[in-house]
């Protein structure tokens, strides 16, 4: 009876977990135009290049992702993402708002800004029921060869009480919310004119960079002792120490 209740019981949290589970994906539409939900942790390859038609040298790749609230009542979301390769060009996302622009690897959040001087994170961007939005992620390469690879997570949060902070000089009460579900997405961008195959890509240097010995960056040094790094067609990055 104790075995039966057990497995009773483990079948039960099972369901909760897959009725909890599904508030938010991460996915691509179809030619269709319909949405396609993506594996939580998926790995995508985007390589259309999209012209810059005014000309200014602004062609980009999308990552083609769009954010869907699966459920029946407005939600609340905030989107982490982390540039792990991006030798040159910039990253755009303009999710539900102004857009955030970076050109350095790193993590970052948007909102821009999402946290309290407490830490709890009070700036959040909201979907309505059943909504989906394009995340309006791209990678900006200038139509110059090369990759880049981005790591993005969706978040669905609730609110989790309130927290005083000061507005204009006076205390207001604003909602603090928590994460309650997750989902993640890698998006490889690559844009490869020539058609080269991979083991090319890996060998091919599209920018260098010298540092000394402690980490600091310089310019090419004549002699001594520094470290070479340089970043390879397929976003891969090669460091070595040089001695001239």
């Amino acid at each position: 009876m104790k075995k039966f209740y057990t497995l009773t019981a483990a079948l039960l949290f099972g369901a909760a977990s897959l009725f909890a589970q599904e508030k938010i994906q991460l996915g691509t539409k179809n030619a269709a135009g319909e949405f396609v939900p993506a594996a939580n942790n998926a790995v995508i390859t985007q390589s259309t290049l999209v012209p810059d038609e005014m000309g200014m040298g602004d062609d980009f790749i999308s990552s083609g992702l769009f954010v869907k609230n699966t459920t029946d009542a407005a939600l609340q979301t905030l989107v982490e993402y982390e540039i792990k390769t991006m030798p040159f060009g910039k990253h755009d996302i303009c999710y539900k708002g102004s857009c955030l622009s970076k050109k350095t690897t790193g993590k970052y959040t948007y909102p821009d800004n999402p946290y309290s001087s407490k830490g709890n994170i009070i700036n959040v961007t909201g979907l309505g029921a059943n909504e989906e939005t394009d995340l309006r992620a791209e990678w900006y390469n200038g139509a110059q060869a090369g990759s880049a690879e981005v790591v993005y997570t969706a978040h669905a949060l609730v609110q989790d009480g309130t927290e005083t902070i000061i507005v204009a000089g006076k205390p207001q009460a604003k909602p603090k919310y928590k994460v309650v579900e997750s989902t993640t997405v890698t998006i490889k961008y690559v844009y490869d004119p020539t058609g080269i195959k991979d083991a090319v890509l890996h060998d091919q240097v599209v920018k260098t960079e010298f540092y000394d010995i402690t980490g600091k960056q310089i310019a090419e040094p004549k002699s001594g002792l520094f470290i070479k790094k340089s970043f390879c067609l397929d976003g891969s990055v090669k460091t070595r120490k040089v001695v001239k």
